[in-house]
């Protein structure tokens, strides 16, 4: 039973509940459950390697295949989660990645009136870069991609 009085408001409920999960504070870094491998999830507060397995494979508890999970809450259906377990863990998961390496290698090839294949000998210049972009969305059906890091390796 939840009980809430603010005699500021003047208002006041009652809420009987089966279960609740409160996240008011978000973290950084958050774990993919859609993409992490079971060692990164076995790293979770309270998860075991077997319902890290579950997780990573997207088991439910009537052996269904339920993976890309479409909610962090699609985990309640993971064989072997408890609410309990959820609350402990939700601060650190997420379905969605923001943040991405995106590595670009530009290639400058040779061409040879005889010869017009591609392979490693015709290269006369090569240029690799690695970026660390992030994801803003703006609103539900527009984004943004900031550069965070920029890494050139020649």
């Amino acid at each position: 039973i939840i009980t809430h009085n603010l005699a500021d408001d003047e208002c006041s409920g009652t809420a009987w509940l089966d279960y609740i999960l409160l996240a008011p504070i978000e973290f950084q870094g958050k774990i993919n459950v859609n993409t992490a491998t079971e060692r990164i999830i076995a790293v979770l507060p309270g998860v075991d390697k077997k319902l890290a397995g579950n997780i990573a494979k997207g088991i439910s508890k009537d052996k269904k295949k339920i993976r890309p999970y479409q909610n962090t809450f699609d985990l309640l259906d993971v064989k072997g989660m408890t609410p309990e377990l959820m609350c402990r863990i939700a601060n650190y998961i997420t379905v969605r990645t923001d943040t991405y390496r995106v590595k670009v290698t530009a290639e400058i090839f040779k061409t040879s009136p005889e010869s017009k294949k591609v392979n490693q000998e015709n290269i006369v210049a090569r240029q690799t870069s690695s970026f660390v972009v992030e994801r803003k969305y703006n609103d539900k059906t527009n984004w943004t991609i900031l550069q965070k890091e920029n890494i050139n390796i020649n």
